[in-house]
């Protein structure tokens, strides 16, 4: 059975979640300044089988540099194909406005909204376009990764030109709220959740 350790890094406090399991992991999200989830990785000799992006904002994905430095250069990529013009543009992503560099035009491996298998490790993929175009929801067991789809007591801002507020909510209402109750929110920002609260007191849903 796989664990999750959460690491919370960047100037805005972003949450990534390692998956691990028999020694290899799956990262979920690679803020900037990664450097405590690298230490441990290296420390523990955990094998890195991918970094799994829920969208391309340069706060969820700007460590994939360190990971790749220090780690390995190889380590898949995957995000969805609707969010290129996010990754690849400091100028949209918000790096820019951080002073940082933040742009990437390299090889990915599209996500598509279905079952995705690396290793032993099965996720449930949920497109849930609203906050970015190729917003990425990650359901694994009873752990659901929403990224800045879904938040404890609120949701994703909507109010950039590629947003869609309306979706945003229809869309977590017909993918994320038929999900048991029990099942576990863990979001890019804040704290954890679950379905069962969110669907009865997050305001967005009143």
């Amino acid at each position: 059975m796989y664990k999750i350790e959460c690491f919370k890094s960047g100037r805005i406090s972003t949450n990534s979640y390692l998956l691990i399991e028999d020694g290899n992991a799956v990262l979920i999200d690679a803020p900037p300044d990664p450097f405590d989830t690298i230490e441990y990785i290296k420390k523990n000799k955990i094998n890195l089988r991918a970094i799994l992006l829920t969208h391309c904002h340069f706060d969820h994905f700007l460590g994939i540099f360190n990971f790749w430095d220090e780690i390995d250069k190889n380590i898949p990529l995957y995000f969805h194909s609707a969010e290129h013009f996010l990754i690849a543009d400091e100028h949209i992503n918000g790096g820019k406005l951080f002073g940082k560099r933040a742009s990437y035009n390299g090889s990915y491996i599209p996500l598509e909204e279905g079952k995705l298998s690396i290793g032993n490790f099965v996720f449930d993929v949920y497109h849930i376009p609203g906050h970015t175009p190729g917003g990425i929801v990650f359901l694994i067991g009873a752990d659901c990764f929403s990224g800045d789809s879904l938040f404890a007591g609120t949701v994703g801002r909507s109010d950039w030109g590629y947003s869609d507020g309306k979706a945003l909510i229809e869309n977590i209402k017909s993918k994320l709220f038929v999900l048991s109750d029990s099942t576990n929110v863990l979001p890019g920002h804040g704290y954890c959740s679950t379905i069962g609260e969110e669907k009865a007191n997050n305001p967005f849903f009143k």
